[in-house]
């Protein structure tokens, strides 16, 4: 199974555990490589409530420490999830030199003021026009398919609170060929237009290179010709 590199503490205030049950939970899944890569600090604190204070960044990396003790031979990554907020550039980059760090993920959860995935604002949404709704299903052609049915149901909970909170969605999607063909649940509002949309000559764009011997064909409704050769070498 491919690495994790997304993953939080309790220092974030909504994750539990302890650093051995995660990697428990790690080796488990098979993973070939863990990332620990909790929300970072921002200034002027407190900022908000789903993130370490400043003051816990040693809890965080004696976090990381444990982590690597239990692993044994699965490596363990070192990250940080850092908001992109207006002039946070000075911030991010002190923060760079605190620790040795991996990878540093790029995040965007403020839309001025609000911290729009926040499920306490949930509300908020139903005063916006809110065109569409996605995921992005990234391991549907894997033969093993319990986590994009899962990842279906979990984006099904996501619709039905927007519901509840009086959020009127357009349209939903869940974006992935292989997901579309393989899983029946995943073929949503936009798949459907899609799927009833002429695949006449005109709408089919062929794109070859004779010299390595490269076809793209793409058209419309592509999703629904399972048997179709979209690249071929």
């Amino acid at each position: 199974m491919p690495a994790d590199y997304h993953t939080h503490t309790p220092l974030c205030r909504h994750a539990t555990g302890e650093p051995e049950e995660y990697i428990a939970a790690a080796r488990a899944a098979g993973l070939s490589e863990y990332g620990i890569s909790d929300h970072a600090p921002v200034r002027p604190e407190p900022f908000d409530d789903w993130r370490m204070d400043e003051a816990e960044l040693p809890a965080y990396f004696e976090w990381i420490d444990r982590a690597r003790a239990a692993a044994g031979p699965l490596p363990i990554r070192a990250g940080l999830e850092c908001d992109w907020l207006p002039g946070c550039e000075s911030w991010i980059e002190d923060l760079a030199g605190r620790y040795p760090w991996d990878y540093l993920i790029g995040s965007v959860h403020y839309l001025g003021d609000w911290d729009f995935d926040n499920p306490k604002w949930l509300g908020r949404w139903a005063e916006s026009d809110v065109e569409a709704v996605w995921t992005h299903c990234a391991v549907a052609d894997e033969p093993e398919r319990s986590f994009t049915t899962e990842q279906l149901r979990r984006f099904d909970a996501v619709l039905d609170d927007l519901t509840a909170a009086g959020v009127e969605v357009a349209m939903t999607h869940a974006a992935n060929s292989a997901g579309a063909i393989a899983h029946p649940a995943a073929r949503r509002s936009l798949v459907e237009r899609m799927k009833n949309r002429s695949t006449k000559a005109e709408n089919i764009v062929q794109i070859q290179d004779t010299n390595r011997g490269l076809q793209v064909i793409l058209f419309h409704d592509q999703l629904f010709v399972p048997g179709l050769q979209i690249l071929r070498d």
